[in-house]
């Protein structure tokens, strides 16, 4: 069929609205999905600005983030011959490993701006507290060939027990998540002794 010049010119301009039309949509829905990510961006930095976690949906003064870990190895540390470090406490793991020796035990660590709490995964008696100002150190290593996700803390020495290298593993996406969540819950904790004072 050949249109003529008016129906052609006619035709024309419904495509042009059509395909304005479609833009304008595409548009405003590339518009509001970015403000989605936008608002969720926000309300993140909004969480860590308040002192708080974004995966427990709140603040950390009024939340506690749980994880279930395996327990590996904690070492004490001996002030007499100098402070173990992270790689130190992992080649003695793999050395206990090597021999058969390594004993993974379940547990649930929970986290709160106050301290992290180790209990039995099964059943739920209580192993370990650490304060949150105790803690020295907390690292996740992702790049060990022998060990994956590995959590590493340290811990100071205080009058009632001596401080430790404590090593765990947990799930893959989780590893970070518990590490962000420990070195918060100190800067929290830190702040809030600074202001005390």
């Amino acid at each position: 069929m050949v249109l003529n010049p008016v129906a052609l010119e006619k035709q024309n301009n419904i495509d042009e609205n059509a395909k304005f039309c479609h833009d304008e949509v595409l548009n405003k829905q590339n518009s509001n999905y970015m403000n989605i990510l936008s608002d969720e961006k926000g309300a993140t930095e909004s969480i860590f600005n308040q002192g708080g976690s974004p995966y427990s949906g709140a603040g950390m003064e009024n939340q506690s983030l749980r994880f279930l870990v395996e327990h590996l190895a904690s070492f004490p540390q001996d002030t007499d011959i100098g402070y173990l470090t992270p790689d130190d406490a992992l080649n003695k793991l793999k050395k206990i490993n090597s021999n058969g020796g390594l004993w993974a035990q379940k547990m649930n660590m929970t986290i709160s701006n106050e301290k992290i709490i180790m209990t039995n995964a099964q059943t739920m008696e209580l192993i370990e507290e650490y304060p949150a100002e105790q803690v020295s150190l907390c690292i996740s290593i992702l790049d060990d060939p022998n060990f994956e996700n590995l959590l590493v803390f340290s811990t100071r020495p205080t009058r009632e027990k001596s401080g430790a290298v404590h090593i765990f593993q947990s799930k893959t996406l989780e590893v970070n998540m518990i590490t962000d969540a420990i070195n918060r819950s100190r800067e929290i904790k830190v702040r809030k002794i600074s202001y005390d004072f």
